[in-house]
């Protein structure tokens, strides 16, 4: 990977195709079970400052419940 002004990039291989075939396929089977089980807990990070939930996220109001 290089990296021009912040901007990463990377040769297309097989290889790079997969692992990128995998980690979309393992994050939507962690979505679904999250989504069948009601499992929503909050995941606090940098990128919070642009999240428009906050007002409703038990992260930053801790008189709300993690889970109902």
């Amino acid at each position: 990977a290089t990296s021009k002004s912040g901007i990463f990039t990377l040769s297309y291989t097989q290889k790079v195709s997969e692992g990128t075939d995998r980690q979309v396929n393992d994050l939507w089977k962690k979505i679904r079970k999250d989504h069948k089980n009601s499992s929503w807990k909050p995941k606090p990070s940098k990128l919070c400052s642009w999240c428009y939930f906050k007002d409703i996220c038990p992260a930053f109001n801790p008189e709300l419940p993690l889970e109902e």
